[in-house]
């Protein structure tokens, strides 16, 4: 489970947090990495705690018992064309996670401490034109 341009989306027009999880839900659907149960585990994480975890990103994944919808380890990095605001957050930046074993801890470490330096993060944000080698920088 690793970032490439195959897997990095740029400039997205997506305006709120229904949108996010149904593209991320459909782009793992059609690769067969979930099934139809994991857009409602989706949901179901965020209402237990918002996924909108501050320095613009947005981490939407799976809840604990929404494990089995998961049939292979997957990750998308959808980078939006205008920020929006979720939950109270500024959103520019969206993880979607696939993950049915420890990978999921891992790759929840892993994207935090990605993050966690904002001043990188708000140069990106700011950045004109993004590239897939900016988030690769960040990400791998």
């Amino acid at each position: 489970m690793k970032l490439t341009k195959n897997n990095i989306f740029l400039n997205q027009n997506l305006k709120n947090k229904n949108e996010i999880f149904e593209h991320i839900f459909n782009y793992f659907f059609k690769k067969g990495s979930v099934t139809k149960d994991f857009l409602i585990s989706m949901i179901k994480r965020d209402v237990e705690s918002s996924v909108a975890i501050g320095n613009y990103l947005f981490l939407p994944h799976a809840n604990f018992d929404g494990k089995n919808s998961v049939l292979k380890n997957d990750i998308v990095f959808l980078h939006l064309k205008k920020t929006i605001i979720i939950d109270d957050q500024k959103i520019k930046f969206v993880v979607g996670l696939a993950c049915y074993d420890a990978k999921h801890i891992e790759a929840l470490q892993k994207i935090a401490i990605a993050f966690s330096n904002i001043e990188k993060i708000e140069k990106l944000v700011n950045k004109l034109f993004i590239n897939y080698e900016d988030i690769l920088k960040i990400l791998n």
